[in-house]
């Protein structure tokens, strides 16, 4: 730009070479800067610009970076309410879950019941007999999988990484298929099972 300012000049006014005129060059020193000057405020302008767009992105990542650590601290509560340990379990379960080397707990269960498992009423039966005691691990974990859903979506929309939100849903999605198989709603289970045909047994 600078060279374009100044041959601009010299190809108009200084064709026919530099002057001997003080006021020719008081004159030249105005020209350049009145239009150094103009550019320099742009310049300004733009920078401030600039420096805004950065803050802002340095805002949102900052925000981003806090939401996921608040998913790992939920998804550790989550954990943690469906590991907690039963000190009784059916007796069938029982043998089960000791011979397969599963936790005593909610999430054992879980895995231990295959889909065939959970809809037969023997196998419902044995599982409802535990309830009450799943109850209190899934109390805890319920509203959990509520806050983690909405940190995560929250997270993406502010251009957090999809990866993240597929780390979780696959880290959980069957766990909330099964809750819900065994009758344990789960408020943002749309958002856990999204394209999931879930099939409901009264």
């Amino acid at each position: 730009m600078a060279v374009l300012v100044l041959g601009a000049y010299v190809g108009r006014f200084a064709r026919y070479g530099l002057s001997w005129r003080t006021e020719d060059w008081a004159r030249f020193g105005e020209y350049v800067g009145g239009v150094f000057g103009v550019l320099a405020f742009a310049a300004v302008l733009i920078t401030v610009e600039l420096q805004r767009r950065q803050l802002r992105q340095l805002g949102e990542q900052a925000t981003v970076d806090e939401l996921h650590r608040i998913c790992r601290e939920i998804a550790s509560n989550i954990d943690q309410a469906l590991d907690i340990q039963f000190p009784q379990l059916h007796q069938i379960t029982e043998q089960e879950i000791t011979s397969k080397g599963l936790n005593r707990s909610l999430r054992g269960v879980l895995e231990l019941m295959k889909d065939e498992q959970l809809t037969s009423k023997p196998d419902r039966a044995r599982f409802q007999h535990h309830r009450i005691s799943f109850q209190r691990s899934f109390d805890i974990a319920r509203p959990e999988f509520d806050l983690l859903a909405n940190c995560i979506q929250d997270s993406v929309l502010r251009g957090g990484s999809v990866i993240i939100l597929a780390y979780y849903r696959d880290r959980y999605q069957e766990i909330v298929r099964r809750l819900l198989i065994c009758g344990f709603p789960v408020k943002t289970a749309p958002f856990w099972l999204q394209n999931i045909p879930i099939d409901r047994h009264e």
